[in-house]
């Protein structure tokens, strides 16, 4: 019997022109009921938001859909070695799990 997979609703915020690239590989990990947004970053410019490393973010795009936590986190480790997470102002990914799921 093998054991239950674990679902997470994972979303990941990066610039517009990677939309295409993520929406990708979304699907080549099997993620389902994908949602894309066009989004605006909120800090606006000036001396408190830069006092803790935060930037004016203008043109990104938030993509979220449900997939196992195995498939989730093959994918955000990619997304940091290939798409360079890791770096600022390149994207974030996160991961919430999913208790129960009613349709």
């Amino acid at each position: 019997m093998s054991s239950p997979k674990h679902i997470v609703y994972l979303t990941v915020i990066t610039p517009r022109n990677k939309k295409d690239v993520i929406i990708d590989l979304l699907l080549q990990h099997e993620a389902q009921i994908i949602d894309t947004s066009y989004a605006r970053g909120s800090v606006t410019a000036g001396s408190l938001p830069s006092a803790f490393g935060l930037t004016e973010e203008k043109n990104r795009v938030i993509s979220s859909c449900l997939l196992s936590q195995e498939k989730a986190d093959k994918l955000i480790e990619l997304l940091n070695r290939e798409q360079g997470f890791t770096e600022p102002n390149t994207g974030i990914a996160y991961t919430v799990p999913v208790e129960t799921l009613f349709y």
